[in-house]
């Protein structure tokens, strides 16, 4: 399993438009982006926001979520849309 922000000191601060770029953080990994995870069971991968801030708690929840995940029938998707399946297509 992966954990990670998804900001980062190497992005643009400016989007080519002008806006400014939401991925850019000057401070990052210690500023008040959420820590995000991923990871892979039995073909499926998975990604989503531990919707923290601070990465022990973010490393608690990462800990927790395959266990939960084993537990739910296949295609089983949280009310709140906690998990984002990605499933790629199967090649020939």
């Amino acid at each position: 399993m992966i954990l990670r922000k998804r900001c980062s000191k190497d992005e643009p601060p400016t989007l080519p438009n002008g806006d400014s770029n939401p991925l850019y953080c000057p401070t990052t990994p210690r500023c008040a982006h959420h820590w995000h995870y991923h990871f892979q069971i039995n073909g499926p991968r998975y990604r989503a926001s531990t919707e923290t801030a601070d990465k022990h708690t973010a490393r608690d929840i990462e800990a927790t979520e395959p266990d939960e995940d084993l537990a739910r029938p296949r295609g089983h998707s949280p009310a709140a849309g906690h998990y984002v399946p990605e499933v790629s297509p199967r090649r020939t």
